[in-house]
């Protein structure tokens, strides 16, 4: 049973996964492995009993909270300038001769 399980669930995740790492950033994409062990917490708790401790639950909403600035970050665009072929001339002369100095 469960490797029809993990057979079943563990093709669609990757394809999730797959298909997510064409749509978004890969650092976005990577906050899954922060998440999943909060999610199997949570699934553990509920379906089985067990037992969660207040520091547990306090480092998953730090993990959660960490996850949610990561996703809500807007990608920064990197700074471009121009730069006229005679400030490159320049500076290259003025490199040279520093060197043969």
């Amino acid at each position: 049973m469960s490797l029809l399980y993990l057979i079943t669930f563990g093709s669609v995740g990757y394809g999730a996964y797959i298909w997510l790492l064409q749509v978004v950033e890969p650092s976005k994409v990577a906050t899954y492995a922060y998440v999943n062990p909060v999610i199997a917490l949570m699934l553990g708790s509920l379906i089985a009993s067990e037992t969660v401790s207040a520091w547990t639950i306090g480092c998953s909403l730090f993990i959660l909270a960490a996850v949610f600035i990561i996703i809500s970050s807007k990608k920064k665009s990197p700074q471009v300038t121009e730069v006229s072929e005679e400030r490159v001339v320049d500076n290259f002369r003025k490199t040279k001769l520093k060197g043969t100095v």
